[in-house]
């Protein structure tokens, strides 16, 4: 029986900035110099025949053994001659290039798309899906999108029925993946298929930095498609996906350049102090990223394990250990550490995702006066109408929820938060629960409390990138909080219970933290009998910057917009559970040092 030579095929478009004025064979070339690093992993493989119209073809082909990450386990308990303890994974990879009219495209199996990546448009999905739907049509599954402000970072959307993109657009949200139903009416005058060709009525299909069609092609459908995809890229979009403009890598090369300058500095400047840099750090393939079982940094001679999903400061801190950072400037270090492979793997030892730490790495960057976000590899300049709209937004919240009379001590930026928390213990009213996380919820790190109201305060150096996490571990613990009400209070008596049973622990913080004199009639007394406005969530911080500013006076000197939005949700989300929510802006020690004010990182 003959072998079927069809399959679903995912495309892949490389990036114009990289097919202008260069010829396919240089194009390919150069992807392949850099990817084989001169070691010649992928092999290119001969061609059936060498004419094949209008198309240009080239193919590589890679194999890979790897040992089964259980292997080390069950040799615990077989012969050392077994053959299980000399098994190995073979893996196949391939690259398939293919030039028409001026365009590169690529098809991939096995690690070739994460090979890839680096090279192709990674919104080569997304302008497709754009050109073949309406707006209103109701076609859409599912969606991806990431948040460049907020506390969400992404969400991934499954739909029981169909769904129209116009019901879900919102500022902010950068739509990464879409998956939709084309029916066959589209398939057979946008795309080409015939009808005879086309059992169902629709044909599913997933667009993100790929297109792929749920439909087995064979070479006929494969370079018929690709000649419609290249119409269908000429023509004007239908719609704007996404309300954040995209920045061109072919139009403003020059903006791009100075933009990841500026980003490699920060980058550069946050390890030289020791800072953890205002950045999030994760894969483009979320789901996948998050789910991963243990994280790999991939060395020439040995490679850096994780056992849980790593930060960027945790990275350099193995890399520091290992004496793997050169960092006498800024282009060493971006070559010891932000060009080296982290790959995220599962169980079973398959690789989820692989990509530089540098394409891990998503943030905000300001530059000359204006806003910039760097996702997945991409620049996003915002609005200036959006920022202004935002602190518009924010400035009166921020007058009806400002307090300066809860904390009144002085914070010494030369200290960590821990520091500053315990200088609370013993003062009358109050109690520290920094560390102290039951259920895996922090319920604050200090709590202070009367007979008329209760507040749960969370502290933080710096109003920054990292307000998004502060934000979400204090609307997870007011959720908390809201449910223990009514529920017997369990988890504020766990509180209590976790916090004194620190007396036994290795810990001098915990010994501590337990040494605190608790209510007669406990914790939960406290709280008993209050209305929910009694209780009040309280986000306390300390500006790290040289100026001295408030940030409920002079908002608009605070750059960091993730931080502002972030906020803005808490306020929201929080008095929506019917708390009550107050912005505290501690006052602050200076300690001058070398002749400048040093901020230093918790």
């Amino acid at each position: 029986m003959s072998e079927k030579k069809t399959m679903p095929v995912t495309f892949y478009l490389i990036a114009e900035h990289l097919t202008a004025e260069e010829s396919f064979d240089d194009v390919v070339d150069k992807i392949m110099h850099t990817i084989n690093g001169g070691l010649e992993r992928y092999i290119e493989q001969m061609l059936q025949g060498n004419d094949f119209g209008e198309f240009a073809i080239r193919v590589f082909h890679a194999t890979k053994q790897s040992k089964p990450r259980w292997r080390p386990f069950i040799s615990n308990f077989v012969a050392q001659d077994s053959s299980i303890n000399k098994c190995l994974i073979l893996s196949h990879s391939f690259l398939l290039f293919v030039s028409y009219n001026n365009k590169v495209f690529a098809v991939t199996g096995g690690a070739g798309s994460f090979e890839i990546d680096p090279y192709v448009s990674q919104t080569f999905g997304m302008d497709i899906i754009t050109r073949l739907i309406e707006k209103n049509s109701p076609v859409i599954k599912s969606l991806q999108h990431r948040r460049i402000t907020g506390i969400l970072l992404g969400q991934t959307k499954q739909f029981r029925a169909d769904r129209r993109l116009a019901e879900e657009t919102q500022f902010g949200q950068i739509y990464k993946e879409m998956s939709a139903q084309l029916d066959k009416k589209l398939l057979v005058s946008v795309l080409g298929f015939k009808a005879a060709e086309l059992k169902r009525e629709v044909a599913g299909c997933l667009a993100k930095s790929s297109f792929r069609i749920n439909k087995s092609l064979g070479e006929n459908e494969f370079f018929r498609i690709i000649k419609r995809f290249d119409i269908l890229l000429d023509r004007p979009a239908n719609f704007s996906i996404n309300s954040v403009e995209l920045i061109s890598r072919k139009k403003m090369f020059s903006l791009i350049a100075q933009l990841e300058e500026t980003r490699l500095q920060i980058l550069y400047n946050s390890y030289l102090n020791d800072l953890e840099p205002d950045f999030d750090f994760t894969n483009k393939e979320l789901d996948k990223y998050l789910n991963a079982v243990y994280y790999k940094i991939c060395l020439v001679d040995e490679s850096i394990d994780f056992d849980f999903r790593p930060t960027f400061k945790d990275i350099q801190r193995k890399l520091k250990k290992k004496d793997r950072i050169l960092c006498n400037d800024a282009f060493e270090f971006k070559h010891s550490v932000l060009k080296l492979i982290i790959e995220s793997i599962d169980a079973d030892g398959k690789v989820l995702t692989r990509g530089t730490i540098e394409s891990h790495l998503h943030g905000e960057v300001n530059f000359e006066g204006r806003t910039y976000f760097i996702i997945d590899g991409e620049w996003y300049r915002v609005s200036p109408r959006f920022i202004k709209d935002l602190n518009d937004e924010l400035s009166p919240l921020l007058e009806q929820h400002w307090d300066d009379k809860i904390l009144t001590n002085a914070f010494d930026r030369m200290k960590r938060e821990a520091e500053y928390n315990l200088s609370f213990i013993g003062a009358p009213g109050t109690l520290v629960f920094d560390t102290v996380v039951p259920d895996n919820i922090e319920a604050c790190d200090i709590l202070k409390y009367s007979a008329e109201m209760v507040c749960l305060i969370h502290v933080k150096k710096g109003f920054n990138n990292m307000i998004r996490d502060l934000a979400a571990q204090v609307l997870m613990a007011a959720k908390r909080l809201e449910n223990d009400i009514n529920s017997g209070f369990t988890y504020i008596k766990k509180l209590e219970s976790m916090t004194k049973a620190g007396k036994n622990s290795n810990s001098p913080l915990r010994r501590l933290l337990a040494t605190q004199k608790f209510p007669d009639n406990g914790l939960s007394e406290i709280f008993n009998g209050k209305k929910t406005r009694q209780i009040c969530f309280c986000l306390a911080f300390v500006d790290l910057s040289e100026e001295r500013r408030s940030l409920k006076d002079n908002l608009v000197s605070f750059g960091s917009n993730i931080a502002k939005y972030s906020l803005l949700e808490l306020i929201k989300e929080i008095t929506a559970l019917g708390f009550d929510f107050r912005v505290i802006q501690l006052n602050r020690e200076d300690h001058i040092k070398s002749g400048r004010t040093d901020d230093i990182a918790a």
